[in-house]
């Protein structure tokens, strides 16, 4: 490597910071240079010029003229040599590396001092030493004459506690001894008492248990062609089974036949299905073998031989290694022997601390021993006891089997319950720190963006993609067109500082020394060496330097240096662009930021902080709400079951004196319990889902927030505080699942023991209602009950005369009647104007206007035009929604419904803003305009903007004429949501339309004299998808919760 290489690598810093003339001179008087040479550098007129003349003659003279350079850049332009030294040393040219000898000197000197103070530290130490020797000479003689008498007296009363203490032991161990063998009797009498179906069901646990318990995981990951083939194959299944599951289409149907065939087959089977699916499927195996395990039914695991002889491989290997521990332990021995034969003389000086260890250990035996005397006393009176109890469970043992003596036929198939699923899971919030998408070989933390998630993604492996849209590892689909992506500092300044260990940067490519200074100024890191050549370099002596170890237990927003302008870097931001939304820097705010409304930096700054503590404050308070709904649905599930078991005994007891004849309706009950145990749980599983979603979100977004506000400069978090906030606003959109569940309506009604043997296939009645229940058998037979009905149906005229009989049984009708979506309005009233009708409406989905709204896959219609439009005639054009499958029947009686919608705000209203309409109108008028409350032989109500009130209001039209307008507490707000559900009666024998507001239980309007000569068709619309979001449900039939307080409203509109 020539010299000339390294000045032509150097030439752009030459030729920019060199001063020509001083070189020149030097050069030309030192004879480096000839005469000619310096008039040739002289005649340029320019500095630039002359320097690449100097630099040109320069590399064509030998190294010698090079080193005489390297002296005057020393003397006059010190960084310049260190730059080429720095180059030399990296391309491993030593001999081009110039050192002055003042520098030589510097460093003989630092060493000279450091070798004197190690050498006084040195004597120092030897002198502490030879003292200490002497005093411990002196102490080990005074207490080799104490050891000697109180050993003695020490062991002697040891002797005598040990004896003592053995004693009681012994007493204690057989008194435990006696003890263990009553309790053992007690627990084979307490087993007795358990059904034998239950403890036969626990002995033998059977393979097809194990298997409808894993079902899910089984049904998920099992892959049946390779199982089918391998089981066929073996002779496991026969043909006829083989093409049994062949024929099923889908992998899951296919699952499901194998796994009903293979619960029906015997252990060998199964056993063989444990040998596929260690070769296939081996997590599957490992869960089968833990159940298994659980279930004390060893005989099932399955192991195979490879994995015998892996054990076996390894315990070989252990077996070596320990032999070749035991043989270094052993010569460790013989080396450690020789050393305690000098460690003896020392140890006789720990023994003013063995002497009292010993007393303690004296005391601690004679407490130890009048412990064991009273736990004795203890156990003997528990074995006393015992005997009271053994005698009472004979006697209730003799009790219980006469019992179950008359229900050893029902065999009423009490296994344990499978072990449900836990509602709640580990709010396992794992936190990001570095890129999600890690798609590209080039992923660089340094490179990181911000997404609106808070999680972060690497620029590499976004330009990797080549994708407008990324899934975020949260599921979040994310337009990478619309979001620009701000960097995150956040991880950015984390990741920067989360070295263990870092590296001198003074000079990386030589230096290896352990950092323990840092030049906050030029934010590096350095070595020994490196600070003081750093202290003694003229640029930077003036820096501020600190030790490492201060500087790590500084907070990260200490030890970030100042920002610099995005455009020029050498510039610091100090002003704040809030319409560019970024930092600038002086020079920024006179060109193309002259204009924007410049803030200074630490004004805004303070301003935007206080503003997001507010937000995080919110919530902080958002979050506390998502855990106390969560504690609710907590507390709901644990009375679910405690009140599901309650109910189960309950019924169990009532059907154990009926024996063989109520077996079956036993069962019947029991599966009705679990589905709607099922049903409660599923929906507290949702609720529980949603509010952990809910609680990971905001604690992901609290925790950045809280980080941002620490591990960021002024600028940085004035760059990331519009993204924080969008993520803490539509946190604060999240809704909480309301608590639907009524742990207590869950009962079971044992009425009609009178007639018991003749409605034995009718039985028993399952109730979800908070009342209470009637625990008096007054259920008529089954003869009374078909003749009071025949007379209700067929003898109208005579009503008058049975109507006494007939309210007295009205509670066994309510019984029969409300599941159809039927119910008495007034107990005392039975006829045709007292019974209120919850008629079974549907959309019809052949009417949907398509091009404004929709119906999706629950059914709900949604005011959002539809992606696909199915070809059919007759669909709306105008109106914007749809109508009910058929219209209103003439029933001569009151008929109800109901509809909630669920409605959130995108851009608040204005004008006369629809945002939905409910009603009913003529066949030839459903189609006339978007809506129907200007037609001439209509009744409805719309929720609208209204420009009188200037909010949001509830219009109610009749006959095309406004009737009435009542505020609605939805406010007019962009973000806002609400839950609006209306119910409407129609009744045409009294010609009247009443629409009821549930969630506020009141009537908002009575509209009488309608027109019912022609049918009238349910209408349904949902407008306005620009500024709001609106899911019209459906509410009909059985689906109403019909309370009482909602009767009564109806009861009252009507009259």
């Amino acid at each position: 490597m020539k010299h000339a290489e390294i000045i032509r690598r150097n030439l752009p810093l030459l030729k920019r910071d060199l001063h020509p003339e001083e070189v020149l001179d030097n050069m030309w008087s030192t004879g480096a240079f000839s005469d000619l040479e310096y008039e040739i550098c002289k005649e340029e007129d320019k500095k630039r010029a002359q320097t690449e003349k100097l630099l040109e003659i320069l590399m064509k003279k030998d190294e010698d003229v090079y080193k005489q350079f390297c002296v005057v850049l020393h003397e006059n332009h010190r960084h310049l040599k260190e730059q080429l030294d720095k180059k030399e040393k990296h391309e491993n040219s030593p001999s081009l590396v110039f050192v002055s000898e003042t520098e030589v000197q510097e460093r003989v000197s630092i060493m000279e001092q450091k070798v004197a103070v190690l050498q006084k530290e040195l004597d120092d130490s030897r002198q502490e030493a030879q003292h200490t020797k002497a005093e411990c000479e002196r102490d080990v003689k005074e207490l080799n004459v104490q050891h000697g008498q109180q050993e003695t007296s020490l062991k002697k009363e040891n002797r005598i506690l040990s004896q003592h203490l053995e004693q009681e032991k012994n007493r204690t161990k057989a008194v435990q001894a006696m003890l263990d063998e009553m309790k053992g009797k007690n627990e084979s009498l307490s087993k007795d008492t358990q059904p034998g179906a239950e403890r036969l069901w626990r002995k033998n646990m059977k393979h097809a248990e194990i298997i409808r318990r894993n079902l899910p995981l089984l049904k998920r990951d099992l892959h049946p062609e390779e199982v089918l083939d391998n089981l066929w194959s073996t002779g496991a299944f026969s043909d006829l089974e083989y093409e049994i599951c062949k024929e099923e289409d889908k992998k899951r149907a296919q699952t499901e036949k194998l796994l009903e065939i293979l619960m029906k087959k015997d252990e060998d089977v199964y056993k063989q299905f444990c040998v596929v699916l260690h070769e296939n499927h081996r997590h599957l195996k490992e869960q089968l073998d833990k159940k298994t395990k659980h279930e004390d039914s060893p005989s099932l695991v399955f192991v195979s031989e490879t994995e015998v002889q892996e054990r076996v491989s390894i315990m070989e290997q252990k077996v070596a290694v320990l032999q070749k521990e035991l043989d270094d332990s052993r010569q460790e021995a013989q080396h450690t022997k020789a050393e305690c034969e000098r460690d003896v003389k020392e140890l006789n000086v720990q023994h003013g601390q063995q002497e009292t260890s010993l007393k303690k250990e004296n005391r601690i035996l004679s407490q130890h021993l009048e412990q064991e005397k009273n736990r004795t006393k203890a156990v003997q009176a528990m074995l006393d006891e015992m005997k009271g109890k053994n005698e009472s469970l004979s006697k209730d043992l003799k009790d219980i089997q006469q019992k179950f003596e008359a229900l050893t036929v029902i065999h009423t198939d009490r296994e344990t319950s499978e072990k449900r699923d836990s509602l709640t899971s580990e709010a396992t919030l794992v936190e990001e720190t570095g890129c999600v998408l890690k798609t590209s070989s080039d992923c660089d933390t340094r490179q990181l963006l911000l997404l609106p998630c808070l999680h972060a993604a690497c620029k590499p492996c976004i330009d990797q993609l080549h994708q407008k849209n990324i899934v975020c590892s949260c599921g979040r689909d994310i337009n990478m067109v619309e979001e620009s992506g701000t960097v995150d500092f956040v991880r950015r300044n984390e990741i920067l500082f989360a070295k263990a260990k870092p590296e001198c940067e003074y000079q990386t490519e030589q230096c290896k020394g352990e950092v323990v200074h840092h030049c906050k100024t030029c934010n590096i890191s350095m070595c020994a060496n490196c600070t003081t050549k750093h202290e003694t370099t003229r640029a930077t002596f003036q820096h501020t330097v600190v030790l490492a170890e201060d500087f790590k237990k500084m907070p990260i927003q200490e030890r970030l240096g100042l920002s610099t302008c995005s455009t020029h870097h050498r510039e610091l931001v100090k002003y704040f662009d809030k319409q560019c939304n970024t930092s600038v820097c002086d020079v920024c705010i006179k060109g193309n930021h002259a204009d924007h409304g410049i803030k200074a930096l630490d004004v805004a700054f303070e301003k935007t902080e206080e503003s997001l503590v507010n937000k995080v404050r919110r919530h902080k308070e958002y979050l506390e709400k998502i855990k106390a709904s969560f504690r609710q649905q907590q507390t709901r599930v644990t009375e679910l079951e405690e009140r599901a078991d309650q109910v189960k005994k309950e019924i169990a007891d009532v059907h154990s004196g009926l024996a063989l004849s109520l077996v079956q309706r036993l069962k019947h009950h029991t599966q009705q319990i679990e589905k709607q145990v099922e049903e409660n749980r599923s929906i507290l599983r949702k609720d529980m889902e949603c509010l952990e979603t809910s609680s990971s979100a905001v604690l992901t977004t609290l925790r950045y927030a809280e980080r941002a506000m620490a591990s960021t400069t002024h600028a940085q978090f004035m760059d990331l505080s519009s993204t924080i906030v969008n993520k803490i606003d539509e946190d604060l959109l999240r809704a909480l699942p309301e608590d639907s569940v009524k742990t207590q309506s869950m009962s079971f009604i044992h009425q009609g023991h009178r007639a018991l043997h003749e409605l034995v296939e009718m039985f028993g009645t399952f109730s979800t209602s908070d009342k209470g229940v009637d625990e008096l058998d007054t259920m008529p037979t089954i003869k009374d009950l078909q003749n009071e009905i025949f007379i209700f149906k067929d003898r109208e005229k005579d009503f008058k005369m049975e109507r006494k009989r007939l309210i007295e049984n009205a509670t066994f009708l309510k019984d029969y009647l409300e599941p159809l979506g039927i119910y008495f309005l007034d107990a005392r009233k039975i006829d045709r104007s007292s019974i209120l009708q919850c008629i079974h409406l549907k959309y019809d989905k052949d009417r949907v206007n398509l091009d404004w709204v929709h119906i999706n896959t629950e059914g709900d219609l949604v005011n959002r035009k539809s992606d696909t439009r199915p070809a059919g005639e007759g669909r709306l054009k105008k109106y914007r929604g749809t109508c009910s499958t058929a219209p209103l029947p003439r029933a001569g009686c009151p008929q109800y419904w109901e509809i909630e919608s669920r409605v959130s705000l995108d851009k608040p209203l204005a004008g006369n803003n629809l945002i939905l309409e409910v009603g009913m109108c003529r066949e030839e008028q459903r189609d006339v305009h978007h809506c129907i409350s200007g037609e001439p032989s209509s009744c409805s109500m719309a929720v609208a903007h209204c420009t009188t009130h200037g909010g949001i209001c509830r219009d109610t039209w009749k006959e095309g004429k406004h009737v009435l307008c009542l505020p609605d507490t939805l406010p007019n707000t962009a973000g806002s949501s609400h839950t609006l559900h209306y119910g409407v009666v129609y009744d045409d024998a009294r010609k009247k339309i009443v629409f009821i507001d549930v969630k506020e239980n009141k009537v908002m309007s009575t509209l009488d004299n309608v027109d019912s000569s022609q049918p009238l068709w349910p209408m349904f619309g949902v407008y306005n998808p620009e500024f709001v979001t609106v899911s019209m449900t459906l509410v009909v039939g059985s689906d109403i919760n019909m309370r009482e307080e909602k009767k009564a409203l109806i009861v009252k509109a009507l009259s």
